[in-house]
């Protein structure tokens, strides 16, 4: 699958609008706070957006975002450095799922303090940074790359084993959805089901699993949802089996 024309910020003002008033995966991520407090941890597939690891951010230590596409990873520099995309209705989102009272201004600074890098990432390679993660988080990655469910499960198993054993991880994925579009341009989706998610989580190793359906937010419109092909997300989470090695705790290659 090619994505040669892709666009970051136009798939953030169609996917991401300023006006939105809910969102399931940012009030699934902050539930699941407890999971990975103190956690160094990756993102992986971050797109261009924000709003995933910043949901995390509060109980992390700090969080790298990673993605194979540098236009993405150049968008939430932008937004690094006080010059992209206003994600400022999210963030008072977060605040009002963790009932803070913490300004939004204060709040993005504490984020921005957290991130510990930028990675290109491959989830088609079976070792995709040489390294393993307490926490790792990837909403809408694998599922987006193929509409064949065969590679859909052999990405996310890539992205899953990046999970320390002991670790932990949350993502997500649209809900039996064949293809998603930007401005008339269709990109994959594999067609999931949330039996798909909680077989492969099994496979791989994960236990205490949570996989749920919810009804999606994004666009506003329902309408709009339906054009796009999509109206509702899976939500997934889990703990990998096993404790940690010496090498995975000390290894060379340790960026957590």
């Amino acid at each position: 699958m090619s994505f040669g024309n892709w666009n970051p910020r136009r798939y953030l003002e169609i996917y991401f609008p300023k006006d939105i008033g809910y969102e399931p995966a940012i009030e699934f991520i902050v539930q699941q706070r407890k999971n990975f407090q103190g956690k160094i941890g990756v993102e992986i597939g971050s797109g261009p957006t924000v709003c995933y690891f910043s949901a995390a951010a509060d109980s992390l230590k700090g969080i790298y975002v990673s993605d194979f596409l540098e236009a993405n990873l150049e968008e939430i520099k932008k937004w690094a450095d006080g010059s992209g995309y206003d994600w400022g209705n999210f963030s008072r989102m977060i605040l009002e799922y963790d009932g803070s009272n913490q300004s939004i201004s204060e709040y993005e600074r504490e984020v921005k303090g957290k991130l510990s890098g930028f990675l290109h990432c491959d989830i088609r390679e079976k070792d995709i940074f040489g390294n393993k993660f307490d926490f790792v988080m990837s909403f809408y990655c694998a599922d987006s790359m193929t509409d064949d469910k065969e590679k859909w499960k052999e990405y996310f198993t890539n992205i899953l084993n990046v999970v320390r054993p002991g670790g932990f991880f949350i993502g997500g994925a649209l809900y039996r959805c064949r293809k998603y579009m930007i401005d008339g341009a269709e990109f994959p989706s594999a067609n999931l089901d949330e039996n798909d998610v909680r077989d492969a989580m099994i496979d791989a190793g994960m236990y205490d699993i949570t996989v749920k359906v919810a009804d999606d937010s994004m666009p506003k419109d329902k309408e709009k949802r339906e054009q796009l092909n999509y109206t509702k997300i899976i939500l997934m989470s889990g703990f990998r089996q096993g404790r940690p090695s010496l090498e995975d705790i000390t290894g060379s290659h340790a960026l957590g």
